[in-house]
């Protein structure tokens, strides 16, 4: 399915999502108000000219610093020419083809982004790309980047007009896909599974945590992280689940990851009465929108683990449901008669 297709489907009474992840690559790199906050700040900036430019050693890759005490060494149109704003350089050298991601989500400025090649080629180039208050107005971002491994590559970090200020560099690998968490969440809560680790919390369906906050609104997002891990001998996948109270009979459900997922949906009066309606993938560059009849359910759940090896190890992932009520908030593993307690 592509990023933003939306599909209906139809549910009697209970919606179940399920979702398995497998990962085993680094953490990634995390700007701000992006999931986990893995990585700090590593205390450099770019440098002021490509004889100088910062190296990028490896991928993920997260980087801050400020322009207004440098000077305007380039420009490119994209699609706006004449600044005179001042710009930093960062260098990487993929070892590798690849088709990263530049990020500059959180940057204070209204910024230019372009790469050259080790020729001084233009590869690419964005002016404006947010436009939120998330990741900032006229804030640059840049997917599938063209790279060929081995050679050189210029990251020139600019401004539009004479603007400058404060920058966050994020640059991945697509498999290095950062999930970005809203301000108003609710936090899962359960710690990143690790070797030796018992998954006792909200690991089936009984234990499922409840869906809700008191934001004053039908949407909330569950922030959330996962995992594989090893338990006498056994290689384990983390289990997430959830319950919300539907007020419409449909549902809209949304979903980032940073590992490939398995959604699975099932109908059924309680846990031990489930049936399976609807399974999809979902990948780190899709996402996923889709919409849910629950035909007046009092409630729905999700359950969430991974798929594919190969990926991150732990990964994050939101999931948003809108059109639900939102409830007090269960930090402890519940039966299934207190969940339904919980929303009489």
């Amino acid at each position: 399915m592509d990023k933003g297709d939306t599909m209906r489907i139809q549910i009697v009474t209970v919606a179940l999502i399920y979702a398995t992840v497998v990962g085993a690559a680094q953490p990634p790199a995390k700007g701000t108000d992006h999931v986990g906050q893995r990585w700090s700040f590593d205390g450099r900036q770019g440098g002021e000219t490509i004889a100088d430019a910062v190296l990028i050693p490896s991928l993920p890759f997260f980087d801050s610093g400020a322009t207004c005490d440098n000077i305007d060494d380039y420009d490119e149109v994209c699609p706006y020419s004449d600044s005179t704003s001042p710009d930093v350089v960062y260098r990487f050298i993929p070892p590798f083809d690849d088709a990263p991601i530049i990020d500059l989500c959180g940057s204070a400025y209204d910024t230019k982004l372009y790469v050259y090649d080790e020729n001084l080629n233009l590869i690419d180039c964005n002016d404006d790309y947010y436009t939120d208050d998330t990741c900032g107005m006229y804030v640059s971002y840049l997917e599938n980047v063209q790279m060929i491994g081995g050679m050189t590559y210029y990251i020139v970090i600019d401004g539009y007009g004479s603007d400058c200020g404060d920058y966050e560099l994020n640059m991945y690998d697509a498999w290095h896909f950062p999930v970005h968490c809203p301000e108003e969440h609710v936090d899962e809560g359960e710690p990143d599974p690790y070797d030796g680790y018992m998954d006792t919390f909200n690991a089936n369906c009984e234990q499922a945590v409840p869906f809700a906050a008191d934001f004053g609104d039908d949407c909330l997002t569950m922030c959330a992280s996962g995992g594989m891990y090893t338990t006498n001998s056994e290689v384990l996948f983390d289990q997430d689940w959830f319950v919300c109270q539907p007020t419409e009979e449909t549902i809209t459900v949304t979903v980032e990851t940073q590992a490939p997922i398995m959604l699975e949906f099932y109908t059924g009066v309680g846990c031990d009465e489930l049936q399976q309606v609807w399974t999809q993938e979902v990948y780190p560059w899709e996402g996923l929108t889709f919409e849910v009849d629950t035909n007046w359910s009092p409630l729905a759940f999700v359950m969430v683990t991974t798929e594919e090896e190969g990926w991150m190890n732990p990964y994050d992932y939101t999931l948003e449901i809108c059109g639900i009520n939102p409830g007090p908030v269960a930090t402890t593993a519940l039966s299934w008669g207190s969940m339904k307690a919980i929303f009489r």
